[in-house]
């Protein structure tokens, strides 16, 4: 379902981006990107298998991922497909996320298979996603929601003791709110004011006051359980710091400043990025790894050691293995981490029927590389900025 979130994001940016005639968007240069993934149908299922149990293993060590390791999300419901990989993945320095859908986990089998993940040297994260029909994402309109799942989830993983390091926030707008924007910006002929209008009255301060207030509470519960507590969350949210505001994250209901997380990673997909930009340009503009390059200054200047970045998507046919270690050795070039690099995804990995793992995995000879700047790239940011600066919150 991310992938779809990502896809529409860029789809709408495309739409303006191109519509522009006029000398309102002006050249800053940073560039933006977006998130993708995929969502899984809802499956049968039930909650009521969930032990009703105390937090009775407090003392449990989390499992500190270790230095120098990507991360591989991983969002299907069925986690065999990773067991029966293990021989793959053991031989490359990559750790998991895994996409734990509500009403399709049975405690015994997530159990037993985190047991082997963590036995076969993968360091495991808990990503927890509500339905789809619910919004599928955390954001302060679907706390209630994803507050009851990620409680029931940090109460399976303390009372079975499991390896576990993080818990991770997906912090994306609901699905309604996405597809309203879509149509918004279809009948908007380059006139951003009733998207901006749209976003505005998405904004209703009590209840983004509770919603970021419990999601701290969670935070800081879960970070003295042990684990670490990580989000992720849209590109353009970067961009907030710069006039100094919070006008996106109230906008898309997604706070992400000030709430004490251990890493803060941004989803930057060139290669959904390119399959919307192939339909309004000429290929020779599509987006260069300085898409990622830029951005990943941006973040580390305004969040420092949190910034963290998500690439991709890996396995799919609009996206090679040498254009994925392109966007690896620019986000190294800008100074991000292999430990602050998430990569979605690994269900992409092994579903690739044309190009064997290793030529995802193995990375043992790409080296930190600082790409040409594409202007493409300035622009869109510029139209995000613009965008940014109508917005009036208070």
């Amino acid at each position: 379902m991310r992938c779809f979130l990502f896809l529409s994001v860029i789809s709408l940016l495309m739409m303006l981006a191109c519509s522009e005639t006029d000398d309102s968007v002006q050249p800053d240069g940073d560039a933006d990107v977006q998130p993708d993934g995929d969502m899984d149908e809802e499956s049968e299922g039930s909650d009521d298998d969930f032990v009703e149990a105390e937090f009775e293993a407090e003392g449990c060590p989390a499992i500190a991922a270790p230095s120098g390791r990507i991360t591989f999300w991983y969002e299907d419901s069925d986690l065999n497909p990773i067991l029966d990989a293990f021989d793959e993945l053991a031989a490359y320095p990559v750790d998991l996320t895994l996409g734990l859908h509500q009403g399709e986990v049975d405690p015994d089998s997530l159990e037993a298979a985190v047991r082997q993940m963590h036995e076969a040297g993968l360091t495991v994260n808990i990503w927890p996603l509500i339905e789809y029909g619910e919004g599928y994402f955390a954001s302060v309109k679907t706390i209630d929601l994803f507050e009851e799942w990620y409680r029931e989830l940090l109460e399976l993983t303390q009372a079975r003791c499991l390896p576990v390091s993080a818990f991770v926030f997906d912090l994306e707008p609901p699905i309604d709110t996405m597809l309203e924007m879509q149509r918004l910006f279809g009948e908007s002929n380059g006139d951003t004011t009733a998207v901006v209008e749209f976003l505005e009255a998405q904004y209703e301060p009590a209840e983004y006051a509770e919603g970021r207030a419990r999601m701290k509470t969670m935070i800081a519960e879960t970070q003295q359980a042990g684990y670490r507590v990580t989000a992720s969350t849209l590109f353009f949210l970067i961009e907030d710091p710069l006039d100094a505001d919070d006008d996106i994250q109230k906008g898309f209901s997604v706070p992400i400043d000030d709430m004490g997380w251990d890493e803060l990673s941004f989803q930057v997909y060139r290669s959904s990025f390119n399959d919307v930009l192939g339909s309004f340009l000429d290929p020779d503009t599509l987006l260069s790894p300085f898409v990622v390059y830029d951005y990943a200054l941006s973040a580390i200047e305004y969040y420092g050691d949190l910034a963290s970045f998500d690439i991709g998507i890996v396995g799919d046919e609009r996206y090679s293995p040498a254009e994925f270690q392109q966007d690896v050795a620019a986000a190294w070039a800008a100074g991000l981490s292999s430990a602050r690099l998430n990569v979605y995804s690994l269900q992409g990995v092994l579903r690739d029927e044309t190009r064997p793992s290793q030529d995802w995995l193995d990375l043992s000879e790409v080296s930190s590389s600082v790409p040409e700047s594409d202007m493409t790239v300035t622009i869109l940011r510029s139209v995000i900025r613009s965008m940014d600066e109508q917005a009036a919150l208070p």
